[in-house]
């Protein structure tokens, strides 16, 4: 541009659509790699490895993610090695970071394709962002973590890209969760959801696809795939029964237990996903299944979260009396101390369950709480979720204002994390608001526009018919 284009962009963009120009500048990229080939062939092989690295959701690496590339050098060299491509202006370099401009990446994968280093060079960098992530504290670390999945399906090595979705770590809500369940209780559902499709069909019926498709049908029910979502726990449900029916009976082991662990979890599931279809008597079914076979130490958690569930459905079907005999089975009246922010998105359930026995301000001190929680934690599902419910609390007591404005904070999350179904019982909600408040036009917009057409798209007739008791 400098050159041919007297400094001119304005004329050189004009004049992209000649496919010379772009010719000119990729030849002269190949120019500097052979050049640099001849005369630096150490500079060249870091070149030609650096291009693996995707330069995408992180668009610049730290300095030891190109040692890690140069396993082949003395460490006392690696640097001169760094510098001999930031002198040549073929790696750029700012503020500590490094990153390779698109035109000259292209090369230098294609180069790299075609080299006997291209599997161990996605290897060390798989291992590189792997090992720089010890602990989930937002979403960054989490996203960071990912990159190593994605070398790993570079090089078609699905199981290592599998452990890599399945690796448990700390989290800043005190679990200890795989990189798949964190990502998505971040937000980041969609990359969640393309890298288990990717792989899931061609991994082994083991253990890893059984967790992989537990997750996975999580994932389809927030982005309104509830059908499919009921599919996919079922499916991890008879891979861990094939998984079980491999060990012996009296088998004790870790393995053995996960397996267990991870059958009651995926029940838990499938009643949460009935409720969002608001089939209660099944959901209600499915909680009392998970109950009877989590009613030991092993399971109480789960047995627990069966409960609150239960609890709450109890309360949509207007069994106010076993509903309440149901919480006090996890002694509420301290819920809300002896609970962390872990537990975030059961202690929603335990506030709306307060709501619908008319408990309002316990209610209240409950979703408070787990508001706090969810805004520390970064929990955006759960906080639009408690906002909903916080709002109808409002409409409750007649702060119709204040359930406005909550209202649309709730839809603006839920809309942007693109979770259908409780971004369809926020569009529900805001319409009964409305309706309250008199504006029965923006109630209509809120109820049979927004409301029903994701409940449609859902295929939740249930929710459709609750729908029809309740006139905008």
């Amino acid at each position: 541009i400098y050159t041919d284009f007297d400094r001119d962009i304005t004329i050189y963009l004009e004049t992209r659509a000649d496919r010379s120009v772009e010719t000119g500048l990729r030849q002269l990229i190949a120019n500097q790699f052979d050049r640099l080939q001849v005369l630096d062939p150490d500079a060249y092989q870091l070149l030609c490895r650096a291009g693996c690295y995707r330069y995408q959701d992180l668009s610049r690496v730290n300095i030891d993610a190109l040692f890690c590339l140069l396993w082949d050098v003395e460490s006392e060299r690696r640097l001169i090695v760094i510098n001999a491509l930031k002198n040549r202006s073929l790696i750029e370099f700012q503020s500590g970071k490094y990153w390779l401009h698109p035109a000259v990446r292209a090369e230098a994968i294609a180069r790299l394709r075609h080299t006997d280093d291209w599997t161990k060079t996605h290897q060390q960098a798989a291992n590189y962002w792997a090992n720089s992530v010890t602990k989930i504290i937002d979403i960054n670390t989490a996203i960071t973590g990912l990159e190593a999945y994605y070398h790993y399906l570079e090089i078609s090595d699905f199981p290592r890209a599998a452990r890599v979705l399945l690796q448990p770590r700390d989290n800043q809500w005190g679990q200890f969760l795989p990189l798949a369940s964190n990502l998505y209780r971040m937000g980041a559902i969609q990359p969640v959801l393309t890298a288990i499709t990717q792989i899931i069909p061609v991994l082994p019926q083991d253990r890893d696809r059984a967790e992989l498709a537990n997750i996975l049908g999580d994932v389809y029910s927030i982005v309104g795939q509830v059908h499919q979502a009921i599919e996919t726990q079922q499916q991890a449900i008879d891979y861990t029964t094939m998984a079980l029916a491999k060990t012996d009976r009296n088998d004790r082991s870790h393995h053995t237990h996960c397996l267990n662990i991870l059958n009651i979890d995926s029940l838990l599931s499938m009643g949460l996903y009935q409720l969002d279809l608001w089939e209660l008597n099944e959901a209600s079914c499915l909680f009392e299944k998970v109950i009877e076979m989590a009613s030991n130490p092993v399971g109480d958690r789960w047995a627990q979260k069966a409960i609150v569930c239960l609890a709450l459905v109890r309360s949509y079907l207007d069994d106010f009396d076993i509903s309440r005999e149901l919480l006090t089975k996890i002694e509420t009246l301290n819920i809300h101390h002896t609970w962390t922010g872990s537990s975030a998105y059961f202690l929603q359930k335990i506030g709306q369950t307060y709501t619908n026995l008319g408990d309002l301000d316990r209610a209240n001190i409950i979703y408070q709480q787990t508001l706090t929680f969810c805004q520390t934690g970064n929990y955006l599902q759960t906080q639009g979720r408690t906002l909903t419910s916080l709002a109808q609390l409002d409409r409750l007591q007649g702060n119709l204002e204040s359930a406005q404005t909550t209202h649309l904070q709730s839809i603006e999350i839920l809309d942007r994390l693109g979770a259908k179904c409780d971004l369809a019982e926020a569009y529900y909600q805001a319409g009964l608001t409305w309706q309250q408040a008199g504006d029965l036009t923006q109630s209509q917009i809120y109820g049979d526009l927004h409301a029903r057409k994701l409940f449609t798209e859902i295929d939740a007739p249930q929710q459709l018919a609750k729908m029809k008791a309740r006139i905008y």
